[in-house]
């Protein structure tokens, strides 16, 4: 379970044990147990770091109902549980324990919306295949020359220039590989396609060792070394993406610091409850209810008086600004004050070390 570190975790079952004494075991007279046996302290800290929520408690945070009764103990508690990660809050709808049938234990049932996340690289990394294809090459060079051709007339600086023909050429060498993909793709399935009508007609031939068989067993054998190479290319190809995805993303010697860093962000990133005026909220729906209400009183329109806002500038100071500074302000920006504000900016530095001339 250490190694799921960004993935969606569903953790079911009975845990033989309960998370909070007072909430969650009682006598069967109803008289409160204070003592009993809760969820280890090794397993907390795990279910912490991988911020994972009592999916029937956030549901139900004040309710006393128990999902086992004990006859020899005279005991009731709530064993059962279904722990989910934080960020499938949202996807929750009711919880609740069903009424005792087949089992000692009640069943919990809930409802869970999922939605399928788009599968695919979240950085974009060059394929230096490409470039093994001389035609490639030709295309890229002669785009390259293309563009500094265009573009390179003075009328921008070079650092601007740069910036550009990065986007630019990155986008043809994406769509270099589509194409690329694209044609593995319908070739293999051409191979495939012919594999399969050589083997109906191969089936279909009564002859036996004729020269006729012979060349279609000949053909098939082709065909299927030629998959075989392409298969494996694929394969090949897919182990290069893995290592690099690994190397990147593998929390490898810092791996513990990685967990607690990436617990600590989900769980800043999630607001479970909310003090408002009428009581605290739990539930995402009543939460997501108090503050688009708070947002709205506060950005509501209401006509200020006018000496108000006369006495409020007034008490600020605000520093008055003269013709000159005006006309100063209402001219065009030049390309001197536009270059001056991208070199001096943290993204401009942060983009030039991404890929560098």
């Amino acid at each position: 379970m250490n190694n799921f570190e960004n993935e969606n975790i569903i953790l079911v079952g009975d845990f033989n044990s309960v998370k909070c004494s007072k909430l969650d075991r009682m006598r069967s007279d109803n008289r409160r147990i204070t003592k009993g046996k809760v969820i280890p302290q090794f397993f907390q800290t795990f279910l912490q770091d991988k911020n994972l929520i009592d999916t029937w408690r956030q549901k139900n945070p004040e309710l006393k109902d128990f999902s086992h009764i004990s006859a020899r103990f005279k005991s009731k508690a709530r064993l059962d549980m279904v722990w989910l990660s934080n960020k499938m809050l949202d996807g929750i709808g009711d919880v609740e324990m069903l009424p005792l049938s087949l089992s000692d234990h009640k069943a919990i049932e809930g409802e869970l919306k999922v939605v399928m996340e788009k599968s695919g690289r979240k950085d974009w990394r060059m394929d230096n295949t490409i470039l093994k294809s001389n035609k490639n090459k030709e295309i890229i060079r002669t785009l390259i020359k293309e563009y500094f051709i265009i573009n390179d007339n003075n009328e921008v600086s070079k650092e601007i220039l740069w910036e550009a023909f990065k986007t630019v050429i990155i986008g043809h060498l994406i769509a270099l590989v589509a194409r690329r993909n694209i044609k593995k793709v319908k070739e293999i399935q051409k191979i495939k396609q012919s594999i399969i009508n050589k083997n109906d007609r191969l089936k279909k031939s009564k002859e036996k060792k004729t020269k006729k068989v012979k060349q279609l067993e000949n053909a098939l054998k082709i065909l299927n070394k030629t998959l075989i190479t392409q298969l494996d290319k694929e394969i090949e190809s897919s182990k290069r993406f893995q290592k690099y995805k690994y190397f990147v993303e593998a929390n490898k010697v810092g791996k513990n610091l990685a967990s607690i860093l990436n617990s600590l962000e989900r769980k800043n990133n999630r607001i479970l409850s909310l003090r408002t005026e009428e009581g605290i909220c739990h539930d995402l729906k009543s939460i997501k209810t108090a503050v688009y209400n708070y947002y709205q009183k506060l950005y509501d329109k209401k006509m200020i008086a006018e000496k108000e806002m006369t006495d409020y500038l007034t008490l600020i100071k605000v520093p008055k600004i003269n013709e000159n500074l005006r006309e100063k302000l209402n001219m065009l920006i030049t390309m001197e004050e536009l270059d001056g504000a991208i070199n001096n900016s943290t993204l401009y530095e942060s983009l030039c070390g991404s890929m560098n001339p």
